[in-house]
């Protein structure tokens, strides 16, 4: 076999030759030496626009690494994950090679919480701290929240944990990646989350709550928009929500929120929301403005249920400024979206 010494060559061919590579064998290559690093870095400077973000997947104790491109083309770059052998009884580990990443030593198959970090710290570093990162998770084991908890720098969430999770690995993974521009998904928690938790400042969330978490999201998010569907949740926490923007103490951010009840057996007190939160209500004579809300798309499901237009004879005045919120009840369903405007420009845009 003939050796080729690359950087003998001129360094238009260089570059000619690392342009010609995959993600994957870019990422390989980063890994020979400082030099090799310095140049994948490099090359990532002028082609970055091809990337559209990169992402880590995690299911049943394995993490995938992917680069996906705009052009909707993938490249897998790293996969880790724990060998076993059946009937999951633990044996040790399967070492297929061995190399060395940000000064460690790693096994290409060795998932370990420390491990999982530092090698995410290098792929931050040689393919940029300006892409964006994405992480989903749809494991069978609450171990995946315990990989991922402590991964910087992740822009967009799904998660998909089939199993209970600890809320002190979700309060890490988000105080490690706050204000995040997106979250999905379907948690379960074990315990609850902290009132100062960095989930509360993700920019859009979107959950399938199985369990608790909905209550803590309408006391303590700070975001823009909130798309909930949860088993049960109390009637006072939808009156508490309202009071609080009413009165100027929270949620000055928000701008559009639904909650849906999946379970039979429950349902909203209408008629307790409408006494305690003083709602007021258009003639009926007078078609109500429309709300218009865009809905994002992420690479995940399209949200189809989200609303693109939103309007109701309900509404609320907050106390300070007297903006208005729109304001639809049903048994199973509340959405509130709130308007720029004041009551008196609310009620000369009415239809």
């Amino acid at each position: 076999m003939t050796t080729i010494r690359l950087f003998s060559l001129p360094y238009t061919v260089q570059r000619t030759i690392f342009q010609t590579m995959g993600y994957d064998d870019l990422f390989l290559i980063s890994l020979c030496s400082k030099n090799t690093n310095r140049f994948v870095k490099s090359i990532q400077k002028s082609s970055s626009k091809n990337i559209a973000h990169i992402k880590y997947y995690a299911i049943s104790e394995v993490i995938l690494v992917t680069v996906e491109m705009r052009s909707n083309k993938f490249s897998l770059v790293l996969r880790l994950q724990k060998h076993c052998v059946p009937y999951f009884k633990e044996v040790g580990w399967q070492y297929i090679h061995q190399t060395e990443i940000a000064g460690k030593n790693f096994d290409v198959y060795l998932p370990t919480y420390e491990d999982v970090e530092t090698i995410h710290g290098y792929i931050c570093d040689l393919f940029g701290y300006d892409k964006q990162y994405r992480l989903e998770a749809d494991g069978l084991f609450y171990t995946e929240a315990k990989l991922v908890s402590r991964l910087k720098n992740i822009n967009i969430t799904n998660f998909g944990f089939r199993a209970r999770c600890d809320a002190e690995d979700i309060d890490s993974f988000f105080s490690a990646s706050p204000n995040q521009k997106f979250v999905t998904g379907s948690i379960e928690l074990c315990g609850e989350l902290s009132e100062n938790s960095e989930f509360y400042q993700t920019d859009i969330i979107n959950i399938y709550d199985n369990d608790s978490m909905t209550s803590g999201i309408l006391k303590h998010f700070n975001g823009r928009k909130a798309f909930l569907s949860v088993k049960t949740i109390e009637t006072s926490d939808i009156i508490q929500l309202i009071n609080r923007w009413k009165s100027n103490e929270e949620f000055q951010n928000l701008e559009f929120l639904t909650v849906q009840l999946r379970n039979l057996d429950a349902s909203f007190d209408i008629d307790e929301i409408k006494n305690l939160c003083d709602i007021k209500e258009l003639d009926p004579s007078n078609q109500p403005p429309v709300y218009e809300t865009e809905i994002e798309f992420f690479g995940y499901s399209p949200l189809s249920w989200k609303l693109t237009e939103f309007s109701s004879r309900c509404y609320v005045v907050r106390d300070s400024d007297q903006h208005v919120a729109s304001i639809s009840i049903d048994e199973k369903r509340f959405v509130i979206a709130f308007w720029n405007i004041t009551e008196k420009e609310f009620l000369e845009r009415k239809n």
